[in-house]
């Protein structure tokens, strides 16, 4: 087989190897393309927000007309926009009211040593993926958290061990929730157009939640045997604390049935679903 007809299988086979392919777009796909090549620039390499870059990136397809202008107004029928905002504003009241710290801390108070503390805080991350949709928001939360156990170490070790095990740990518990990220909550909404049905809240879980786990215990492990010295494994720690055990507040309260009813809605998905649509 000569070179040149290796090429052209190669070509067939694999078309979007084929820089030839980018010329062979219409107008509105040039257009599409190179809007998304830019709002991926302006998210990489400055401060812009990235909110804001993308609903610019979404005005110029607009008034370029390589989106049509009900494409604005459509996409907040769907319900996974809905969803979204609904899960942030969640989170969002679990940090201003202080549930989300707290139950941090009461999880990280049953530490008895620097191995149990690292794998508490995986475990607690893993919790706040059920509540917390953005990775952000996560992160806002137990940056307190990481503040305040960085001080009482005053380790090196042990805080660029932690450095690394808290963002390691909210990005791979990502994969145990639906809300764990917005990009499962729009691939999931695709999937009907795709003629698959969408997963469900539980449904997500079962075969997401056991995955992050494991993966989330063999990170800390690894983290923990690599970055921690033996000064920093021998470290003392208080059995309890009191942000953890003060009583609640109020504002805590409300929050926490609102945030139970919500989760017992989401595994009731299929129940109430169905009742609805008869």
């Amino acid at each position: 087989m000569g070179p040149t007809r290796q090429v052209a299988i190669a070509r067939c086979c694999l078309p979007r190897l084929d820089p030839a392919c980018a010329f062979r777009l219409g107008l509105e796909g040039r257009l599409s393309l190179m809007t998304f090549l830019l709002a991926i620039y302006f998210w990489s390499f400055t401060a812009l927000p990235p909110a804001l870059v993308a609903l610019g990136a979404l005005l110029v397809l607009i008034v370029s007309g390589a989106a049509k202008q009900e494409l604005l107004f459509s996409s907040l029928s769907s319900d996974v926009i809905w969803l979204m905002l609904g899960a942030f504003i969640i989170g969002a009241c679990m940090q201003k009211t202080g549930l989300a710290q707290r139950m941090s801390l009461l999880i990280t108070s049953k530490a008895r040593s620097t191995a149990s503390l690292f794998f508490l805080v995986a475990i607690v991350t893993q919790v706040l993926t059920l509540f917390i949709p953005s990775t952000s928001g996560r992160a806002s939360v137990l940056l307190p958290v990481f503040r305040d156990l960085s001080k009482q170490a005053a380790n090196e070790s042990f805080t660029k061990a932690l450095s690394l095990l808290v963002p390691t740990i909210i990005l791979v518990a990502t994969n145990a929730t639906l809300i764990g990220a917005s990009s499962h909550l729009i691939a999931n909404n695709y999937l009907p157009a795709l003629g698959y049905e969408r997963i469900s809240f539980i449904g997500w879980m079962v075969w997401g939640l056991p995955f992050a786990f494991v993966a989330s215990i063999c990170a800390c492990f690894v983290i923990v045997w690599l970055f921690l010295n033996k000064e920093a494994r021998q470290l003392d720690w208080p059995t309890q604390s009191i942000g953890a055990t003060a009583p609640m507040t109020s504002e805590e309260k409300r929050t926490a049935y609102v945030l139970a009813g919500m989760i017992a809605m989401w595994v009731t998905e299929a129940l109430h679903a169905s009742i609805s649509q008869r």
